[in-house]
């Protein structure tokens, strides 16, 4: 990140969970452009820690939803529930049943409330970052592709480097509570900062050939959507809105392409057997587009 403002952030985050920037940017990256993160990762990497970090930072308002298989709709949905958070953590998505995940998702995508008759808008700012273990944990449901597509972005906590892991273990690094260098007035401001970046010509038409690509693969079964493709083109502004930029580049294209578009492609079960996932095909369009 090169936008100071962005880069206080990162700073009081990684007070708190270290080695995480690249994470925390895709997240500041969302909130600017009014979208969703899933965070994957196994138990005890900090997924919790990173979304109520980054609330304090920001000094916004933070729900925690723990999804459990008898959690109900109304638990979290009903007006002062966790859901009308600015920052909203969905810890463990994966575990929570069904109907549940629809109701939540449907919220996720209006940004408003029904109830009993009344629409309630959620506040701005608002984001839901959830956290999902891996599938073959005990118990989980697999989100299906259209609830996948309510996030702007699919990342995955950061591995730490060999030196961050024993800071941590010894207690000389994380820890810190954040304290607050942004507000809510600000945030605004900057989402409207980010809706004007402009994407000139050449790097829409890279975005369009890169989703394309996804469509003609032959490992995979479907390819990103057109929703994904207008998702695709707000994850380029945010990223160039937090470089501190008005116009955005190639790069920024390149840079966002695998956490904006994998999530949302189904591969063919036999690339998936060799290793080949939505990732691996990401990456192999965007090196064939000029990208590294």
């Amino acid at each position: 990140m090169s936008f100071r403002p962005f880069n206080n952030v990162a700073s009081e985050v990684g007070k708190a969970v270290a080695g995480q920037d690249d994470v925390v940017e895709l997240c500041l990256c969302a909130l600017c452009a009014g979208g969703h993160v899933l965070l994957e990762g196994p138990p005890g990497c900090g997924k919790t820690l990173l979304a109520k970090s980054l609330a304090g930072a920001l000094d916004l308002s933070f729900g925690r939803v723990s999804a459990t298989e008898d959690l109900c709709a109304q638990d979290i949905l009903c007006v002062g529930g966790p859901i009308f958070a600015n920052v909203v953590l969905v810890d463990e998505v994966n575990r929570a049943p069904p109907k549940l995940q629809s109701a939540l998702f449907e919220a996720m995508a209006e940004q408003q409330v029904t109830q009993k008759h009344a629409t309630i808008a959620l506040p701005i700012p608002h984001i839901v970052i959830a956290s999902m273990n891996p599938h073959d944990h005990f118990s989980t449901h697999a989100l299906c592709r259209p609830h996948l597509d309510r996030f702007l972005f699919r990342t995955g906590m950061c591995d730490l480097s060999k030196e961050i892991e024993l800071s941590l273990m010894d207690g000389s690094m994380g820890g810190e509570k954040p304290e607050p260098v942004m507000d809510e007035v600000q945030i605004r401001g900057h989402m409207q900062g980010c809706a004007q970046v402009k994407v000139p010509e050449n790097v829409l038409a890279l975005c369009h050939r890169i989703v394309c690509a996804t469509r003609y693969s032959r490992q995979a079964i479907e390819g990103a959507s057109v929703r994904c493709a207008i998702s695709y083109v707000g994850a380029v502004r945010g990223l160039a809105y937090m470089r501190g930029r008005q116009v955005a580049r190639s790069q920024d294209a390149y840079d966002v392409a695998i956490p904006a578009i994998a999530h949302r492609i189904l591969m063919c079960p036999d690339s998936q057997g060799f290793g080949y996932g939505a990732d691996e095909l990401v990456a192999d369009i965007v090196r064939r587009e000029g990208g590294c």
